[in-house]
């Protein structure tokens, strides 16, 4: 989240230091194959991506989507498990967007995704896009 409000306020360099600290903490805290890590990798890989670093974007993307094979879809499960009482399903679409993201970013990096994939990620990050307006 501080990564988040960094690069909202446009302070890439404190964004992505906060984004390296919290895959930093992640993995002393929970292990490097906990989904609260994945998660923290799929944000910091993002971030490089979207500056231009394919390199670290593609491995910390990569560790992302390999912890989350390893659980079967953790951006669900932590979806489901932080779901605040209230209903309300605010942090369930932001990790589906981080996947999504993430494997549009990947598919794009790697050139190893067919058209239709694409085209797919793209509709549904649209999807989102027009359901949160």
């Amino acid at each position: 989240m501080a990564g988040l409000h960094r690069q909202a306020v446009g302070d890439s360099p404190g964004a992505l230091d906060r984004y390296r600290a919290a895959v930093t903490i992640a993995e002393r805290v929970y292990g490097d194959g906990h989904p609260n890590t994945a998660s923290a990798h799929a944000a910091l890989g993002l971030w490089y991506a979207r500056f231009g670093q394919a390199d670290a974007a593609r491995w910390h993307l990569r560790e992302s989507r390999r912890i989350e094979e390893i659980h079967g879809g953790i951006f669900v499960n932590i979806a489901e498990t932080r779901l605040p009482a209230d209903g309300s399903d605010a942090v369930g679409r932001a990790l589906t967007r981080a996947r999504l993201e993430r494997d549009l970013a990947l598919c794009a990096m790697e050139a190893k995704c067919s058209l239709p994939r694409v085209l797919g990620l793209s509709d549904a990050l649209a999807d989102m896009g027009r359901s949160c307006q």
